[in-house]
């Protein structure tokens, strides 16, 4: 499995990986697979953005594991995953916003799943 963003959904299909949103909200042109079991709740977003857990990526990072992570079976996730999509984990890129430099809960889900790298 690989992680992405958006902006660059076009290199993910040309690649043939089949993108799957794990946003909390996806972008009103994106017509492509969801999967809202990895997505952050709206109050985490809203801590993190403006709230009492506003750029602190250590606290989120607890907080996101703890809340999401936490509660998943990760091998029942990677099943899912190629359910959903009809591909293999290889094939599969997860999606969210942020820049591949850029914090990002995506990078938690990669870290989490073991096998998961971003596609450059």
């Amino acid at each position: 499995m690989k992680t992405g963003y958006f902006a660059k959904l076009r290199t993910y299909t040309k690649a043939g990986l089949v993108p799957v949103s794990i946003a909390r909200v996806t972008p009103k042109w994106y017509d492509g697979l969801v999967y809202q079991r990895l997505s952050p709740t709206p109050t985490m977003l809203h801590e993190y953005r403006n709230g009492p857990l506003q750029g602190d990526t250590e606290r989120y990072t607890a907080v996101f594991r703890r809340c999401i992570l936490s509660h998943l079976d990760r091998d029942a996730v990677k099943r899912e995953l190629e359910r959903l999509t009809g591909a293999s984990r290889d094939d599969i890129v997860l999606l969210c916003y942020e820049k591949s430099e850029d914090f990002c809960h995506r990078h938690l889900v990669a870290e989490w799943l073991g096998d998961c790298e971003e596609f450059v």
